[in-house]
């Protein structure tokens, strides 16, 4: 593991795969199947060895919260569940792994600590608020209904946005829905088959305050971006990994992005590397990367396996030396053989 630098930031609401609190990034690691940290002084910590999940999100509370949706080993969907992390990292139950989970059970969390998911009903689908005492409402959303929901949320006031069917959308506390940016990220969602009312959908969301300005960042994972909307200047692309080989395989290599997360006004972009885990030693997958105002970036933390980059750099100049041997064998032989047997070699 290598930490090149970051910076002591405070905490905002962040969607899937990344947060940062006080110098440390805590991260979803898909290809390991586990929760991680890179601790302010660059050590890698395991946080959560056996886990598949794909949301997690710093609370206002100083918690971070995230999903389970069962062991990375199988399992997956079975039961699902809600967990904290406290700062010294020692994982705490929120929703208790079940086969039902309770309606709004889910990481998206006001200061007031209102949790928020979403159900799905026929059709049409529903956010429901949950309250500190566990009692749950259901929103039905005027200003227009939810169609398919990715992603969600919440600004400290309560705030609620909202990824549907590709489509950024806000909700106010009155329960108001307004429709900010139609076709901002793919509608695509993914998630657990036949479970689509919850949790495990591909759409990471983070708001906060960027430039005197209400931000949402949009991870738009099927199109290997991050999208910035906020009033002032509406929708532009922040940050892209799209490569030639990501769109030849349909993302099954390359890097794509999988994360946002916003600390002290910088924007920080969790990406991992399509493909086995020993790859992801080799090259330093998952990384994650600060971007600028201007589009720059740089890499600030990246995961990678020092045993198995040193046995690949071993194999590769022993491959390197053997067909370097082979060819200069070659020409030493060509060289010492006689004119008669060069004439013989042209008429055979």
């Amino acid at each position: 593991m290598l930490l090149l630098g970051c910076a002591s930031l405070a905490p905002a609401q962040t969607g899937w795969g990344l947060a940062v609190q006080d110098g440390a990034f805590t991260f979803t690691d898909l290809t390991r199947g586990r929760i991680a940290r890179v601790e302010s002084d660059g050590r890698l910590r395991v946080l959560i060895p056996d886990v598949h999940c794909h949301n997690l999100a710093p609370g206002y509370d100083g918690f971070i919260y995230g999903e389970s949706v069962g062991t990375n080993r199988g399992g997956m969907g079975d039961v699902l569940g809600v967990w904290r992390l406290p700062p010294s990292g020692e994982l705490e139950w929120v929703q208790p792994p079940a086969a039902s989970p309770a309606d709004g059970a889910w990481i998206a969390r006001d200061a007031a600590g209102n949790t928020y998911g979403w159900r799905a009903e026929g059709i049409e689908w529903r956010i429901v608020r949950r309250a500190p005492d566990g009692s749950a409402t259901l929103s039905m959303g005027r200003g227009g209904e939810f169609a398919n929901v990715g992603g969600l949320a919440v600004s400290r006031a309560g705030v609620l946005y909202a990824l549907d069917s590709g489509d950024l959308r806000r909700m106010a506390a009155d329960g108001g829905v307004t429709t900010l940016a139609r076709g901002i990220a793919s509608g695509r969602t993914g998630g657990i088959p036949g479970r689509q009312d919850l949790f495990n959908h591909s759409v990471g969301l983070a708001v906060a305050e960027i430039g005197g300005q209400e931000t949402v960042l949009v991870v738009d994972h099927y199109n290997h971006r991050v999208v910035a909307w906020n009033e002032r200047d509406g929708a532009r692309v922040l940050w892209s990994t799209s490569s030639r080989l990501v769109r030849l395989t349909n993302g099954g290599l390359g890097w794509q992005v999988t994360g946002v997360s916003v600390e002290g006004g910088a924007v920080y972009v969790l990406e991992a590397l399509a493909g086995p885990a020993i790859v992801a030693d080799v090259v330093g997958s998952p990384r994650i990367r600060r971007v600028g105002a201007d589009g720059r970036s740089t890499i600030v933390a990246h995961v990678a396996s020092a045993p198995v980059r040193a046995a690949a750099g071993t194999l590769a100049f022993g491959v390197v030396g053997l067909v370097l041997y082979l060819g200069l064998r070659r020409k030493w032989r060509q060289r010492r053989r006689t004119p008669h047997q060069m004439r013989m070699g042209m008429t055979t």
